[in-house]
Parts: structure tokens; C-alpha cells; sequence
């Protein structure tokens, strides 16, 4: 589904979240790069932590084909020792 409201309304739900489904949370949210923006919002914001996402993760969005999410990842997890 590539609907707009999918990353807020996942988001609105992360600190309910147990292990297993944060898992399946932050995958949903690297489906693309409107998500991927989305997600990396909420990390500057605070509501996502860098510890919540791994290193794989963290390397997927520092990676993203999306030049304008890949620059503001490495920016962003660089700046938190990433």
C-alpha cells in the first residue's frame, strides 16, 4: 500500500509496539523514500531512536538509491555517532 497515511499511522503507534512488531514497523517504513523521510523525521524529532533502528537499518537508509534521503541519513546518523 503506498498510501500517504501508512508511516504517520505507524508512527502514532511506535512506543506501543512489542520487539517483534517494531521489527515489522521500521520495515514498513523503509519501503520507500516518502517513508524513509517520514521515519528519518521522526529520529531528528526524537520519537525513533537510532538504537530502534540497527546498524542494517541505519545502512539501508544511508544507502537509499533516494540521494536527497541517503545525504540527510549519513548527515543525521553521523551527527549521533553512527
Amino acid at each position: 500500500m503506498r498510501s500517504p497515511q501508512v508511516a504517520p499511522a505507524i508512527l502514532s503507534q511506535f512506543a506501543n509496539y512489542n520487539q517483534e512488531n517494531l521489527g515489522f514497523a521500521i520495515d514498513a517504513l523503509l519501503k520507500d523514500a516518502g517513508r524513509m523521510s517520514i521515519l528519518l523525521d521522526a529520529v531528528e524529532a526524537g520519537r525513533v531512536k537510532p538504537g530502534d533502528l540497527g546498524a542494517t537499518r541505519i545502512e539501508k537508509l544511508t544507502r537509499s538509491a533516494d540521494a536527497t534521503v541517503r545525504v540527510r541519513a549519513r548527515k543525521l546518523f553521523a551527527a549521533a555517532g553512527r
